[in-house]
């Protein structure tokens, strides 16, 4: 399947890139002058269109609705004024897959931009977004006997069509054990569908999870098909199931006992096959004796259980994973650079890696691009890294003076240092933020000027859990 992309940024955006990239990632590109957006539709249908508020007409919703109610294929993702209050929630209503600032950081617009055209292919039997080679169960094969466990038991149940539940922390690899499964098993020729229940706001969860009827509600100016009905013969992969809201807990208990549901504003019964993967953080135990989530949903998604040990645990790994992590990386980042130096290995571990793999991956492809030389050095991993693996004690950091402060030894580099110090202090925002909202995403987001979405990015990212200030 070739995912058809269209883009309409505007003259100051600083995205200019967009193009090129798109264009490297083998996509089709179809770039939109200001003002010819409803006509370059008409005249070629797009699975997925980037562009900016101000391509869409002076009453930008209704537009989003006309064009989204012209096809059922098309995906929306919308920058708008980072000063806008409600955060989007308007053209999200109105049909938009996604809505984020128009000055979001390049890293969060290609990170969407992969999740819409990885979403699109895998609603085909086909092969994942370019690049990414298919996950297999074998990638976690493991000198931990912690994780040896699990892996067993994996491969035992790639074959079943059973209820799974993945257990782990943020950044293990749920989704990515979830998709090798499904890859593996008997319904491979079907679809993968990811649906992230905490990243969502409750009404438009439902909708994602079971669709809607037109007029349903207001904006809903077409029928939509829901991720259950859209998984027909394949799997259903609900990651962070331990967020969902109650109602919604009902309504997925009924899906896996009679195997059917209603849209939103539907009197017809949908019947579907499907394989529910789930995946949570959370101690779903714990959360069924507070109240926070139903006993028998619990017990019909734990049919069969694996727990992902965190990267911690099994420091024994870390060589290993390095190793196929840089193999496995996209071609973009092809390079000579493929070898990592002794002090570096050592440092990372060292390291406790609160993000696990993630975290892992993401340091490894930040090394490659940034360093230099035909090795990954101490010196190009993150500050946080380096220091726990430099023998000698390169930073001495001191008591700070004053709150919110942090003095680093003069040896450590500017670019090292500001860079530890706008991690941290950008945690401690966030964990801030969070305390003073009670926990409440959407209204930490509106504070701090970003999406619901783009804050969990940075929760996870920081391994902040929000319902630790509730």
């Amino acid at each position: 399947m070739l995912v058809r992309v269209g883009i309409g940024l505007n003259k100051e955006s600083p995205h200019g890139w967009l193009e090129a990239w798109l264009n490297e990632k083998g996509l089709m590109v179809f770039v939109i002058e200001p003002g010819n957006l409803i006509q370059t539709l008409l005249r070629e249908p797009m699975d997925l269109l980037v562009c900016h508020e101000g391509f869409l007409a002076a009453k930008g919703e209704e537009t989003v609705r006309k064009i989204t109610a012209g096809s059922d294929s098309l995906s929306i993702l919308l920058l708008i004024d980072p000063d806008r209050s409600d955060s989007g929630a308007s053209f999200l209503a109105a049909g938009c897959e996604a809505v984020i600032p128009a000055n979001v950081s390049d890293r969060v617009l290609k990170e969407t931009i992969e999740n819409l055209v990885q979403k699109k292919l895998e609603m085909q039997p086909v092969r994942p977004f370019s690049g990414i080679r298919e996950p297999k169960v074998d990638d976690f094969a493991s000198e931990s006997e912690v994780a040896r466990s699990f892996i067993r038991v994996a491969r035992k149940v790639v074959g079943s069509s059973s209820s799974l539940l993945i257990l782990g922390e943020t950044g293990v690899g749920k989704e990515r054990l979830a998709l090798a499964i499904h890859r593996e098993g008997p319904r491979s020729r079907g679809p993968f569908i990811p649906i992230n229940c905490a990243a969502l706001p409750e009404n438009l969860l439902e909708s994602e999870l079971f669709g809607h009827e037109q007029g349903a509600f207001t904006g809903a100016v077409r029928a939509r098909r829901g991720a259950f009905e859209l998984a027909h013969k394949g799997t259903i992969f609900l990651d962070e199931v331990g967020d969902m809201p109650l109602h919604l807990q009902a309504k997925l208990l009924r899906v896996l006992q009679e195997k059917e549901f209603q849209k939103i504003g539907g009197e017809k019964r949908i019947s579907v096959d499907v394989r529910v993967i789930a995946a949570t953080n959370h101690d779903l135990k714990l959360a069924v004796e507070k109240g926070a989530f139903r006993r028998d949903l619990f017990y019909r998604l734990n049919v069969v259980n694996i727990l992902i040990p965190p990267l911690r645990e099994r420091p024994e790994d870390i060589a290993i994973l390095v190793r196929k992590l840089i193999d496995q990386l996209p071609p973009r980042l092809a390079t000579t650079r493929r070898s990592v130096a002794r002090a570096a290995m050592e440092a990372m571990t060292n390291y406790s890696w609160p993000g696990n793999v993630r975290e892992l991956m993401n340091v490894l492809e930040r090394a490659i691009l940034l360093g230099d030389g035909y090795k990954i050095e101490l010196e190009d991993l993150p500050v946080e890294i380096s220091i726990g693996g430099n023998v000698g004690g390169v930073l001495a950091a001191k008591e700070p003076e004053e709150k919110g402060l942090q003095e680093f030894s003069p040896v450590l580099s500017w670019k090292k240092a500001r860079a530890a110090y706008v991690e941290r202090f950008e945690k401690s925002y966030f964990e801030d933020l969070l305390r003073h909202c009670r926990g409440r995403v959407g209204e930490a987001a509106k504070i701090a000027g970003i999406t619901p979405r783009a804050l969990h990015q940075k929760l996870t990212r920081h391994q902040i859990c929000k319902d630790n200030f509730k």
